[in-house]
């Protein structure tokens, strides 16, 4: 989970082994709708790629991280301003 906070912006991180041949992460709002995700097929991943996602109000967001291919460790880091 992260609590975001209003009028701030977000980016989400992964990185993988590359045993692990597709990172995938999507971040969703409380209302179900997601907001972001990444596209690439590959062992790294950036929500958003070309951005961040930016909130107007307060939310209490999930962020989820799934495994397209492979197996192995992974990490996911969250920057914001």
């Amino acid at each position: 989970p992260l609590h975001a906070e209003a009028k701030h912006c977000y980016r989400v991180y992964g990185l993988s082994e590359a045993s692990l041949q597709d990172l995938d992460i999507a971040i969703v709002d409380s209302a179900g709708k997601s907001t972001g995700e990444d596209g690439s097929d590959s062992p790294d991943a950036v929500v958003l790629e070309d951005g961040e996602i930016c909130f107007t109000q307060a939310d209490d967001v999930k962020v989820n991280v799934a495994a397209g291919s492979g197996g192995g460790k992974f990490a996911v880091e969250i920057w914001g301003d």
